[in-house]
């Protein structure tokens, strides 16, 4: 999926004989989908267009995705005051 495709999650879909379908337009807001929803109904009123929120897949390529291993914690020494800085 694609960075617009994460920023625009509701799409209008058009459903077509034969359990096809065609997405119409993406939004990124529920709002402006309803409203353009409307207007695709009152220009076609034979034609069935569902709203959908889009999930994005999680991609199996990226490193963000892979779970955080973290290190065994070990105690750092503690260094007195008196202790040269090079120690």
């Amino acid at each position: 999926m694609s960075y617009y495709d994460r920023l625009t999650p509701w799409c209008i879909i058009r459903c077509l004989p034969g359990c096809q379908t065609v997405m119409i337009q993406r939004f990124r807001k529920r709002s402006e989908a309803e409203a353009h929803l409307k207007i695709l109904h009152q220009l076609t009123p034979d034609a069935v267009y569902e709203l959908v929120f889009d999930l994005p897949e999680p991609r199996s390529d990226s490193p963000a995705d892979e779970p955080i291993t973290r290190l065994p914690q070990t105690p750092l020494p503690i260094r007195p005051r008196h202790w040269p800085r090079d120690f």
